[in-house]
């Protein structure tokens, strides 16, 4: 019985422990300074462009022919 006991005691702490974790490394960090914002833009000079310069949205690809998953999307984001 005082091994049963021992054995609930130490899965409680534990799991308290992982919750305590849990809820201090999911606050938001809240910081003075300004997130800072990558200046480097993804499109290159030597970048294929398709449309407009001036559009509102951009959207940047990243193709790798030997991924399974990117050449099933790359006929729906050309149709874009």
């Amino acid at each position: 019985m005082r091994t049963r006991t021992l054995v609930i005691t130490l899965v409680l702490f534990c799991l308290a422990l992982f919750a305590a974790a849990f809820v201090y490394y999911d606050r938001p960090q809240s910081t003075d300074e300004p997130a800072v914002v990558e200046k480097t833009p993804l499109v290159r000079d030597y970048s294929p462009v398709i449309g407009p310069e001036d559009a509102p949205v951009t959207i940047v690809e990243f193709f790798d022919p030997s991924c399974e998953g990117c050449r099933a999307m790359h006929p729906y984001v050309k149709q874009i």
